[in-house]
């Protein structure tokens, strides 16, 4: 039998390709169609497929840093996506009253920071 070709992880790991496929469709759906002429999807979609049918780990750590990737580059061409709002594997939970916010303000808004930071106003 021919060995397995180690660049398509898909065909080594068939179990996960029904997954990565489910998952990785994200990246070109309506979630991102915002961007999708701003950022080719394409390229992280294959990259997605090729990490989650050789994920490891836990959903989350294969599929949430290709969607951060794509979500960041479309952030750098001014279009910003709050995916982890719809993507619930990748959620953010903030505690203390906090709101996940894509490109939120980094400063916590507390009369301590006001007044000891220059750059929260």
């Amino acid at each position: 039998a021919p060995i397995a070709d180690e660049s398509k992880p898909c065909d080594r790991h068939v179990q996960n390709k029904a997954v990565a496929e489910k998952f990785c469709t994200k990246v070109k759906s309506n979630l991102f169609a915002s961007c999708h002429l701003e950022v080719d999807p394409d390229p992280f979609y294959r990259d997605c497929l090729y990490d989650m049918c050789s994920c490891e780990t836990k959903l989350d750590g294969c599929l949430c840093p290709v969607l951060a990737a794509y979500s960041k580059e479309c952030a750098r061409k001014g279009v910003l996506i709050d995916w982890r709002a719809e993507v619930r594997e990748c959620g953010v939970h903030c505690t203390g009253g906090q709101k996940y916010q894509v490109c939120g303000n980094r400063c916590s808004h507390t009369c301590l920071d006001l007044a000891t930071n220059p750059d929260c106003t």
